[in-house]
């Protein structure tokens, strides 16, 4: 092997490679972060869906995943440099609430892009109980409700009184300010709505 063949080969190869990592640094891919991990059940958990290189065209249809509802919360999009090349990136944040536990899976799918259609990876999450902020505790371990009539007895037509107590451990009585009004529609009951007053000391009736 002359010494010009073995330069040529070596060009070629150079050459081979460059072009293998401007392929990778220009790759167009769509991916779900995080894509695996626990989320909590009834709560809402954030999960975001990135596209890198590429933009969705139009609307993103996600696949059914068995007890879970999502909710598409906000977008955002950057732009980063790589190797001498610019990188778009766009996220698409979901709110994403398990109803039940156990192991909850997003399919796979093809999403519509700029670039043409793109296979999604699927995404693979265990469901486990709500907790309260970082605490690690149960939320009936904070808090405790009680919806009650305060007269012992009522008679049919009767205008009476209900009264409805949220209670909160007295280590986490500042968080009460957070808590909204309950939502409660009875039927065959006309109701004129709660009214709001607050108090430091009662004391729930014991039932048997």
């Amino acid at each position: 092997m002359t010494r010009n063949e073995l330069t040529l080969k070596c060009i070629i190869g150079l050459a081979l490679i460059i072009a293998f990592g401007s392929a990778l640094a220009s790759g167009q891919q769509v991916y779900w972060s995080p894509n695996s991990g626990t989320l909590q059940q009834g709560k809402a958990n954030r999960l975001q869906l990135h596209f890198e290189g590429c933009s969705p065209s139009g609307s993103v249809d996600l696949p059914n995943a068995p007890n879970a509802d999502f909710t598409r919360v906000g977008q955002s999009s950057s732009m980063n440099i790589f190797n001498s090349r610019v990188v778009q990136k766009l996220i698409i944040e979901y709110q994403v609430s398990p109803t039940a536990q156990g192991t909850l899976t997003i399919p796979g799918f093809s999403v519509d892009t700029d670039q043409g259609s793109l296979e999604v990876p699927a995404a693979k999450f265990e469901i486990t109980e709500a907790t309260v902020g970082n605490t690690g505790m149960k939320p009936e371990d904070i808090f405790k409700s009680e919806l009650s009539a305060i007269e012992d007895s009522i008679y049919e037509g009767e205008i009476f009184t209900l009264r409805y107590v949220l209670g909160v451990r007295q280590d986490y009585q500042n968080r009460l300010n957070d808590i909204s009004p309950p939502q409660w529609n009875p039927v065959g009951v006309v109701t004129k709505g709660f009214e709001s007053h607050r108090s430091t000391n009662f004391k729930y009736r014991n039932h048997n």
